[in-house]
Formats: C-alpha cells, structure tokens, sequence
C-alpha cells in the first residue's frame, strides 16, 4: 500500500474540491486558474518522499561450511539500504553497506574473527541515502579455525601509512597434506586466507588442490590458479562460477560448476585477465632431443642417448570458449641446441621430480630437464608486449601480444637479462619472479638472486626501460629494497612477489625462508621507497611454524567486498 500513498492523496484533494457545496456544471471559477508549479500533483508522484526506515527483523545464520561467513537476514517497514558493521570488544569495524534497495535482505558477513562472539550492528538508510533509523544488533559467535595455519605475527605497523584493505596470500604446506588435528577437520590441500593489518583472518578459501596465484578481478570475482592445471573462477564467499582446466588437469572440484578445457598442457603460475577480456597465462611442452654423446654430464656407459627439455608456452586463450587465441613455445625463440652453453640446454642445478614441471611429465623419456621455468606473464600495452619472467635463463622476454605494423603476434622483441638484447645497467638479477608494469612504464620484479655471492639476499627491485619505441634502448636499475630479517640480509630460495601499490608503496612476499631466519618460513612487508634503494618498513607480517610453508604470492586488496551486495 505504501506505493498508492502520493496517488490516493492526490485523489482525496481533487474529491474535495468537486464537493465543496458549489455546482460547477456551466459555472464559471471566481478566479483563473493558477499556473501549474514544480509541485504539482505530477511532480509529486515522480518524487516520493523519503521515509526513515525501520527495522522489524533481524537474525543472522551462520555459513555451514565456513566459520568466517554468514548470512545477515533483515527486514525494514520501507525498502532501504543497510549500514553494517562487527563490534568485538567495545571496537567497531565497518563491513559494507548495500547497493540493494529492499525491505526483505539477505547480506553476506565477511570479515568475521574466527572463535569468539562478534556483535553485527546494522543502521538502516533510506533508499536515497538522506534519513536513518534506529539501529538493530545480532550477536554471532564464531566456530575456531577449521584448520591449522603457520604462526602469524605483526611486526612494524604504521596506520595511516599503509595502504587500506586486506592482505590475500596463500600459505602453502611443503609437506604432504597434514592428518586431522585434534577433531580441527583434515588440512585443506588448497588454502587462500586474507588478514588485516593486525594479521587476523577474516577470510579464507578452501580448494582440493593447492593455491598459487590469487587476484580479484574487475567485476569482483575472485580468481585463482590450482596445481598448474586449472584456473578457478568463484565469488568471494567460495561458489566456484567456472573454471578452466588444461590436457593435464586430473582433479574435481566437486560441484556443477562449469568447466571448460583448453587444449594446452598446463595453465601455470600466473593467470592475467588482459583489458581486452582474453586471459594470458603459461603453459608448457616436451621437447625430446636424442644425442649421440651426453651433455650434462651423464655417465656415458648408462646414459640412454635421449633429454626430454621442457620448456614454457605463452597462451593467450579466451575465457568464454577455452580457445587458444595464442599459443608462443619459448623453444621456438630460444632453441638451446642451437647454442646449448648460452642457453642453459642442462638447465639449473634445481631438477626435483615433484616440482612442476617435471611432476606433469613423468612419462617423458630420457633424462628430463626443467629448461625455463616461467613464471609470470603480463601486458606492457604501450609496449603491445607481453612480458614473461623466464626463472632458470634469468631473462624476462618480451613477445608481440598482438599483430601490429611492425610484424605478427607471438614475435620475440627483446630479451632483458644477463644474455639479453637490451643494454642493461645495474645487479643482475636471477631466478626472478613476478614482472609488471608500472605506470611510468618501468618494471618492478623480486629478484631470488639465487646465483649471487654469499651473503645471498632477495629483493624487489624496479627497472627503468629507455626509448619511446617498442624495443627499449637501454635499461636501469633505479631502486632496490633488499630483504632483512633483525637486520641482517634475507634470502628466498623460491617464489616470491613485489606489489605496487595504489599509494606509492609496494607489498614484497619473501615467501620460502624454510625456516632459515628465526625460524621464519615467510615474510610479507609493505615499504614506501625512498631514494634509489631501501625505504620506510610501515608493515610486516612473519609467517612462522609449526612446520615447514611457503607464501607464492601476497596481494593487497581493498575490501572483501569487491562486488555490489
């Protein structure tokens, strides 16, 4: 009824003026009439009235499958917006208010603390924003993680220095899954977590395969990448929407989910959803090449004549269909028979069986060499290029993303590293991951620095790129942040990330320690750079034990609530 209200009032007023004792029919008004007004009763009808809303209903239902999730259900007397916030130990959070204009609402809670009891409090705001009415709370009381996790500790924190949000990681097990814990339910094999900047988790995600790269896209859904055969896409209270699985993905998520296949072996490290709605991601190949002699230092009287060398394959493939739109094998750039000293044909002295990607390929004959190992593919669109960091050949590469006036897609444009094209001054760095591009223009990755001199010590570092042209000129080292744990120099064997992020600082994953440094396995630290190397530390986060993990990537993200509610 309240929609009739403006027109049964206009109603009423037009019934009074025709029963006012006069006899209109032939008579003439005693005055003219006035000129209609901004408000008149059609006015009136196009603009309803604010009304300050109430709350009639309030309840919350904890998510079965997720201690940290639930479903806030709400009822207003008029269609309104919700205001909603957690209160723990007289401190209040802000959680979201709703895009949705309704007066039945069903709101999912993230951001919960797992194990205590929380007071969810919800103002109601009419649907224009102007009027609020009374507020209502809920108490929830949260069941402990259902799971176990490193020891998480917060060293410097400066707030208001930091860049705002929550920090998504994946901390990874190097182990075999762990057995049940004290009735806490068995180890997921796939773990994404978010803390804020007290390193609490007030969010995480569970997959039957292990977690690697993790992003939240545009439109708000989450996607990730699972033991380098699947690209997973979900919403942000864990509904798997799709996913894309390579020749050799051999897992199930468990639900009806959609899933589409790409024909390509592998869908590896990094995924990217390029502005042009394809997805850039790494996959790989065997290349088997018999020799007469051995030339990795076989022992000649057992050695069977054949190397099975595999390298990365840069695809380009549309998300939709699971086409390949793009399909670049490094061999075809780099072909390291052609020159097997300069281009690592032995590969690394880092040859693990349960590693990809020699896990995938355990049929490949002969002696089998992980030759590139990529590990991050990105678009430099000034550039039309996609960059690929290649770990083993310390390279990052650039390769033509799309036909243009200076030749086809899938050309190599230029190499940047110790047997690059480009003239480069600086550290070398090597067994880098993580490449991107800055707004500038210029590179920022996370240097291992495997190959250096003792000390070994890991750090981000940003390179700047000369000429205006499509291949660079010259390159640069112009800062560093070199990795400390107490002061003294840190070095990640694996993995690792360097985040720019939105305020100028950047987020550095150093994430296998295993253990070396006061018994850290991680470190997740957001610094503002200063000058050409170091800067202000604002945030630290060390991921301890019990047992051995590692952190692939870290990724700073402004809200848990990407998408409208």
């Amino acid at each position: 009824m309240r929609h009739l209200a403006v027109p049964l009032a206009v109603a009423a007023l037009l019934l009074a003026s025709c029963s006012d004792g006069s006899d209109s029919a032939g008579t003439s008004p005693a005055t003219a009439p006035a000129d209609p007004s901004p408000t008149s009763s059609a006015a009136t009808e196009s603009t309803p009235v604010a009304v300050e809303p109430t709350i009639e209903s309030i309840d919350v239902e904890p998510n079965a499958d997720n201690v940290l999730l639930a479903t806030l259900h709400v009822t207003t007397d008029v269609a309104a917006r919700l205001t909603i916030s957690l209160v723990e130990d007289g401190a209040e959070r802000p959680v979201v208010t709703t895009d949705t204009v309704a007066t039945d609402h069903a709101v999912p809670i993230r951001g919960l603390h797992a194990d205590r009891t929380q007071t969810i409090r919800v103002i109601p705001l009419s649907a224009d924003g102007t009027l609020q009415g009374a507020a209502g709370t809920v108490d929830i009381t949260t069941e402990p993680l259902p799971f176990t996790l490193p020891e998480l500790t917060v060293g410097e924190r400066v707030v208001g220095e930091m860049a705002p949000g929550f920090t998504l990681f994946d901390p990874v097990q190097t182990a075999d899954i762990v057995a049940p814990d004290e009735g806490r339910g068995e180890q997921p094999a796939g773990l994404l977590v978010a803390v804020d900047d007290r390193g609490e988790v007030v969010w995480y995600l569970t997959h039957p395969r292990p977690i690697a790269d993790a992003r939240i896209l545009p439109d708000g859904t989450l996607m990730f990448e699972s033991l380098d055969t699947e690209v997973v896409f979900a919403d942000m209270d864990g509904n798997v929407i799709s996913r894309l699985t390579s020749r050799l993905y051999d897992g199930e998520v468990g639900n009806d989910a959609p899933t589409i296949a790409v024909d390509t072996d592998a869908l590896h490290h990094e995924t990217n959803l390029l502005p042009d709605g394809r997805l850039a991601s790494l996959s790989s190949a065997v290349h088997v090449v018999n020799v007469a002699e051995p030339m990795c230092g076989e022992d000649p009287a057992t050695f069977g004549g054949t190397y099975s060398i595999l390298s990365d394959v840069v695809v380009v493939v549309d998300v939709a269909t699971g086409d390949l739109l793009g399909s670049y094998d490094l061999w075809d750039m780099l072909d390291p028979t052609s020159d097997p000293v300069k281009r690592d044909f032995c590969g690394t002295a880092f040859q693990n069986a349960n590693v990809f990607p020699i896990s995938v390929y355990p049929d490949a004959p002969g002696t089998v060499i992980d030759w590139t190992h990529a590990n991050a593919v990105v678009l430099d669109e000034a550039r039309n290029a996609l960059l690929v960091s290649v770990r083993h050949l310390n390279a990052i590469l650039a390769i033509r993303y799309a036909d243009d006036a200076n030749g086809p897609a899938g050309e190599l444009l230029w190499e940047l590293g110790e047997d690059g094209t480009v003239p480069y001054t600086g550290r070398q760095f090597t067994h880098q991951h993580s490449v991107d591009v800055l707004g500038d223009g210029s590179l920022i990755i996370y240097d291992n620095a495997n190959e250096d001199t003792a000390p070994q010590q890991s750090r981000a570092m940003t390179i700047a790129l000369e000429g205006d042209g499509q291949v660079p000129t010259a390159a640069s080292e112009v800062w560093e942040f070199a990795s400390t744990v107490d002061g003294s120099p840190a070095f990640s064997f694996a993995v690792g990330d360097a985040d720019p992020l939105p305020n100028g600082n950047v987020l550095v994953t150093n994430g296998f320690y295993a253990g070396a440094y006061s018994g850290l396995n991680a470190q997740l630290v957001e610094v503002v750079p200063e000058g050409t190397e170091g800067g202000t530390v604002v945030w630290e986060l060390r991921i301890g034990g019990p047992g051995p993990w590692f952190v692939y990537r870290a990724e700073r993200i402004p809200t848990l609530y990407p998408a409208p509610v």
